[in-house]
């Protein structure tokens, strides 16, 4: 943490960037990963709990939580990159092409609609056969 924002600065210089938008994506990180981080304490058992009748075999229930969790990543990191894009040519880009704009609001609308076809029919098998 000390070293990003030590080196923040640095790399916005370098990028032609703003400081404040490093700061907002090392700030929204770190709320993300307090998110994560509650929901993954919130869905898995500890080793020393009683027995929970939800989560009486805990590998199963690590290995479901696992495999939530990674299903909310996969669909949730494209639509935040879609959304990064968008905001990136909101604030940058005001007087320019809205081509960018308009292929990352098309794709969130369209991973949206397809992430979980996706994610059943491709992805979810790979972890059922492992």
């Amino acid at each position: 943490m000390l070293l990003a924002l030590r080196g923040l600065p640095a790399i916005a210089y370098r990028l032609n960037q703003p400081l404040w938008v490093f700061y907002v994506l090392l700030i929204g990180g770190g709320i993300a990963a307090l998110i994560i981080r509650g929901r993954w304490k919130r869905i898995l058992p500890s080793e020393e709990a009683a027995p929970d009748p939800d989560h009486l075999d805990t590998p199963a229930a690590r290995r479901g939580a696992k495999i939530w969790l990674i299903g909310f990543v996969f669909h949730a990191v494209p639509l935040l990159a879609a959304l990064g894009v968008v905001i990136y040519f909101v604030v940058f880009h005001r007087h320019g092409s809205t081509t960018g704009f308009v292929v990352a609001i098309v794709f969130a609308i369209g991973w949206n609609i397809l992430w979980q076809p996706l994610w059943r029919g491709l992805v979810l098998p790979l972890f059922h056969n492992a």
